[in-house]
């Protein structure tokens, strides 16, 4: 998948507060071909509107984001990660055809 992405000129990026050394072993541990960023002071997180409640933890939610820096679809699902990679092989399919 992160393959077609790219063929489709969408970079891949991962944020969260957790620091570098957790994001190493993360990416290592799903072999994760794409960087993981760090926020720590939850401001990127804070700025998509993606913190937990009452600020604990983060939303899970993946933005297609396009070349005029404006987000063209979003997907929130906090527990199942299925849902998000079905909806970004929806949109590859739709943008293959």
């Amino acid at each position: 998948m992160h393959s077609d992405l790219e063929r489709l000129e969408l970079p891949v990026l991962g944020v969260s507060p957790q620091g570098q050394d957790s994001h190493q072993r993360f990416a290592q541990q799903y072999d994760l071909p794409f960087p993981l960023l760090v926020d720590a002071d939850k401001r990127v997180i804070r700025d998509y509107g993606v913190d937990g409640p009452m600020g604990f933890g983060v939303r899970r939610v993946t933005y297609l984001i396009g070349p005029d820096q404006i987000i063209q679809a979003s997907m929130k699902a906090d527990f199942r990660v299925k849902n998000h990679l079905d909806f970004l092989s929806e949109f590859i399919a739709r943008h293959n055809a």
